[in-house]
């Protein structure tokens, strides 16, 4: 049971890592400019996370005025990330949302779930999960096991379990 547990945990904790450094990329112009493209920044105005937004304003603010301030995010996350040690700020990476999670209120003083909220909308949309898994794939990785691969393992376990009691009554 703890080894399944453990490889449940080292696979995510592997995709969730590249997830991670794929965010702190952003940070270069070149990555940004290639995935916050034109058509992507009109998809995120229309995402509840912008509309809702007090940082951004998708009626007023320009598509250009838009990247700017998501580059200024993210730039702001690097340089965090870059002055203090992970353990700090994020001991393990639990899921999805805690890479962008609380510990962003330590970059900003105001507003901080506003702007990782639109942090999350912008990277749920150029880094699908299932890009992540093909790259996991490419570098010779495991790729976080599904929900019906885990009950199923489960399962097996304690089917073996209830075999191993009968025996031994």
């Amino acid at each position: 049971m703890e080894a399944l547990t453990q490889e449940i945990n080292n696979r995510l904790e592997t995709a969730l890592s590249l997830r991670f450094e794929k965010i702190l990329n952003l940070t270069e112009p070149e990555t940004f400019n290639s995935k916050a493209t034109d058509s992507v920044i009109e998809k995120l105005k229309d995402k509840t996370a912008i509309k809702e937004s007090k940082y951004i304003d998708p009626l007023s603010d320009t598509n250009e005025q838009i990247k700017q301030k998501l580059l200024t995010l993210f730039n702001d996350v690097r340089a965090y990330v870059q002055k203090h040690p992970r353990k700090e700020f994020l001991g393990r990476f639990l899921n999805k949302k805690n890479l962008l999670g609380k510990w962003t209120n330590k970059v900003w003083e105001n507003d901080a779930a506003d702007k990782r909220r639109c942090l999350r909308a912008l990277v749920d949309s150029v880094y699908k999960d299932k890009d992540i898994e093909g790259e996991l794939i490419a570098q010779g990785l495991l790729v976080p096991m599904r929900t019906e691969e885990v009950v199923k393992r489960f399962l097996r376990l304690a089917a073996k379990s209830v075999q191993l009691i009968q025996v031994w009554k």
